[in-house]
């Protein structure tokens, strides 16, 4: 894919890839694939809890505004990813975060068989893990063989 006009400048050759391949995979659900969006067990997260962690997590505005109009579900996994402390670019780690979760529950990651996606975080976990190797929590009991 050849990046034209203004949005290749000043790019590597991989940050430009790496803009190609985000943008491909923002179309529709991926083949096959059915929303994983979270279920009743996920807590909303309360606009309070949104507020905190913000406060604790100071990102960009447009990234903050991004996160407050989600889907309280997928707030609450994001909030259970934990602190964005030590990236070198919060903001960025953050916006991140937004995009692969939004991506997540709208189907658009293919979980391929035996894998699962962690109800507390949202993370994609192999088959062979019984506990979220990013929050902890458990394997959900229905996904037990």
């Amino acid at each position: 894919m050849q990046m034209g006009g203004g949005m290749g400048m000043g790019m590597g050759m991989q940050q430009q890839n790496a803009m190609a391949g985000m943008m491909m995979g923002m179309g529709a659900p991926a083949p096959g694939a059915a929303p994983i969006h979270p279920n009743s067990t996920v807590t909303p997260a309360a606009p309070e809890e949104v507020e905190q962690f913000l406060i604790l997590n100071p990102v960009e505005q447009h990234a903050a505004d991004k996160f407050r109009a989600m889907d309280p579900k997928i707030q609450r996994w994001v909030i259970n990813r934990g602190p964005l402390e030590g990236a070198r670019d919060p903001t960025g780690a953050f916006i991140g975060r937004l995009t692969r979760l939004s991506q997540v529950a709208s189907g658009q990651v293919q979980v391929p068989p035996g894998d699962w996606i962690c109800e507390s975080c949202g993370d994609h976990q192999f088959a062979r893990n019984t506990t979220c190797r990013k929050c902890g929590a458990g394997k959900p009991a229905h996904l037990m063989m």
